[in-house]
Parts: C-alpha cells; sequence; structure tokens
C-alpha cells in the first residue's frame, strides 16, 4: 500500500528552511513514501531536477528584508488575490496527494502571516477521513516574543491541532525549551529527530555558516575556525558579501558563491543567527599568514 506525505514549507529570506526540508523529504522518498513538497517561496531551479518527490510551486512570498515586509513576484505587496491563489493551489495540492500525514514547516511556532492558507489546510485535514496526521517540522532554536500570552497560544495550538513536533537538534545540545519556555507542556508531542543534513563522507575541511539570504551577507568580518578561510555568499555574487561587509575582510578570507550541496565536511560551532543550515563556508588549512 502506497504511503503518502504533503510537505508545507514557507522560506523567506534564504533557502535554510527549504534545503532542510528537502533533506527530509528526500529521506522519506528513500523509505518508500510519495512525497508531495509544497514550496511557498521563490523558485528554485535545482527543485523541479529531483526525481525522487513531487514539487508544488505556490506563487511566491519573499521577505523584502530583515524586517520580514514580505512581497509577492516583482517586488509587489501582497494582496487578497494572491492569498486566494495560493490557498487554492495549496488545497489542491493536499486533494491531490491525499496524504496520510501532512508536515508543516515552522507553524505554529512561526509563519503566522499565513494563516490564511494554513488554517483552511488544517481545517481541511480535520474534515477528511481517515484523518492525516498533522505534524511541525521545527528547528532546535525557534524565534517567538518573550510574550506568556503568546507562548500559551502556541500550545493550545499544537495541542488542538498537531499530533506531534518534530525537533531537529538534540536536546543533550539545546533543549527546545531553551528558546520556548512553554516546551513543558508539550512535552507529550515532542519528538527529538537530530540534525539535519544530506550524507557526508570525512574531509578535513570545516565549515562555519554566514547565512543564505539577506541577513547574512550582511554579516561584519567573519569569524574563521582556522586563520584561512572560504565564505560561501549563499546564492548571492561573492561581492555583494564583500561590500556589505565594507571592505573589511581579512585578506585570509576568500569568497565563494552559492553551491547546490555544501562540502563534506564536519561542523563547526561558528554559525549565522538564524542557524546553521542557512548556508556553508569552509576553512581550510594553510600557512598562517604574516603578522
Amino acid at each position: 500500500m502506497s504511503r503518502s506525505i504533503l510537505f508545507y514549507v514557507q522560506y523567506l529570506l534564504g533557502i535554510g528552511h527549504l534545503q532542510r526540508s528537502r533533506h527530509i523529504a528526500n529521506a522519506l522518498a528513500r523509505e518508500g513514501w510519495a512525497v508531495t513538497l509544497v514550496c511557498g517561496g521563490a523558485p528554485v531551479a535545482e527543485l523541479a531536477a529531483d526525481p525522487s518527490i513531487r514539487v508544488v510551486q505556490l506563487p511566491p512570498i519573499r521577505a523584502r528584508d530583515a524586517r520580514f515586509q514580505l512581497e509577492g513576484s516583482a517586488g509587489r505587496p501582497i494582496d487578497d488575490a494572491l492569498r486566494e491563489a495560493r490557498r487554492a493551489a495549496l488545497l489542491a495540492a493536499f486533494a491531490g496527494a491525499r496524504p496520510d500525514a501532512v508536515i508543516i514547516e515552522g507553524f505554529p511556532f512561526a509563519r503566522r502571516a499565513f494563516r490564511f492558507e494554513l488554517d483552511p489546510l488544517i481545517a481541511a485535514v480535520r474534515a477528511t477521513a481517515p484523518r492525516p496526521r498533522v505534524i511541525c517540522s521545527a528547528r532546535d532554536i525557534v524565534v517567538t516574543r518573550d510574550d506568556p500570552a503568546r507562548h500559551r497560544e502556541i500550545v493550545a495550538r499544537v495541542r488542538q491541532d498537531f499530533d506531534a513536533v518534530m525537533v531537529h537538534g538534540d536536546p543533550a545540545l539545546i533543549p527546545f525549551e531553551a528558546s520556548f519556555p512553554a516546551a513543558p507542556d508539550i512535552a507529550d508531542r515532542l519528538i527529538y529527530t537530530g540534525y539535519v543534513s544530506p550524507p557526508a563522507e570525512p574531509a578535513s575541511e570545516t565549515p562555519s555558516a554566514t547565512g543564505d539570504g539577506v541577513v547574512g551577507c550582511c554579516l561584519p568580518a567573519p569569524i574563521c575556525p582556522r586563520p584561512s578561510s572560504r565564505r560561501y555568499a549563499g546564492r548571492r555574487p561573492p561581492g555583494s558579501l564583500s561590500s556589505a561587509s565594507g571592505g573589511i575582510l581579512p585578506a585570509c578570507c576568500g569568497i565563494a558563491g552559492y553551491r547546490s550541496a555544501r562540502p563534506a565536511t564536519t561542523p563547526s560551532s561558528t554559525s549565522s543567527p538564524r542557524g546553521p543550515e542557512r548556508c556553508w563556508c569552509r576553512s581550510r588549512p594553510s600557512a598562517r599568514p604574516s603578522s
């Protein structure tokens, strides 16, 4: 009997959330699941060439900058027509997939601005018999307001609508309650999966993340785990990172552009504020620069 999953992911600034979701979708496909990956951000060309998953591209919405002002294609503000087009496409994808489970990336810890399409999706799930499982896919560190009322709202939503919350991390390193204090109230829903990464082979290089989107490329001088480093600037041209850094990158640092797959490496502790899955850069051994 075929098993099916609908996986919804909305990425706004870079493609880190998409890459993590794609790795999970690929792993599920290898286990025999039919996976429909619904993408709400800007189209990514290599997804269309991935034969293991079915990709449904919603009319894209992205964040203009780190203030998270949302816009549609060509920089237009989102309007009711765009919301309706996305809502209809998402519900059609759900009807077509007839999934045994629906995975929603981030929500309800994040992506509240997308309740206009997620609330109808969850309602459609609840109206289906037998009811598919609803699962949240969340990174180990979530960003929410330091507001007990907001935390209670999230807890109530999880308990009402979600069968499980997959936390992609290790509680021995960073417990979920470190960033979401109300985590004990949903402890029976939490499933720690470990960190998500594509299969890697041993290598002598050490990665450090700078960020894929408009935030990461504005970081100042890099924190290099070794004296010689190569920073990957995500999908932005290498020159944009150098310019955003004000020309203060050390001579020992090189800059490279987007890579569709990160190098096989051992992760370092250096990452962007929004997480190590956003993009990868690598440091390589070389002679220490003269002082």
